[in-house]
């Protein structure tokens, strides 16, 4: 493969992923799953998933641990940090959008 080639395929992939990213964030905004899929041509599920994915890694970015003992100190004096018995901060995140950003 030429370098050439390598570029343009390289920069296609942004295109889409950027592409991606604007759909995604209209939807969350409260954009009609319908109408968006009526605009961009392709299928509601498609459109969902993509959003689906998009808070799931989202959601993982928000999970990722420090190795900063003062920010893991800090981290379990939050009275939703689980050791207090109460939920986690990834359930309360995961259930609140499961029922946060369904379109009907």
């Amino acid at each position: 493969m030429t370098r050439g080639v390598r570029e343009r395929e390289i920069f296609n992939k942004a295109l889409v992923a950027k592409r991606k990213q604007e759909v995604v964030l209209r939807l969350l905004r409260g954009e009609s799953l319908d109408a968006l899929s009526r605009e961009t041509g392709l299928p509601a599920g498609i459109l969902s998933g993509w959003r689906d994915e998009f808070l799931e890694a989202g959601l993982a970015g928000l999970k990722r641990r420090s190795d900063d003992p003062q920010v893991a100190a800090l981290e379990r004096e939050l009275p939703w940090s689980g050791s207090s018995g109460g939920p986690s901060v990834g359930s309360a995140i995961s259930g609140w959008t499961r029922n946060s950003w369904r379109c009907a």
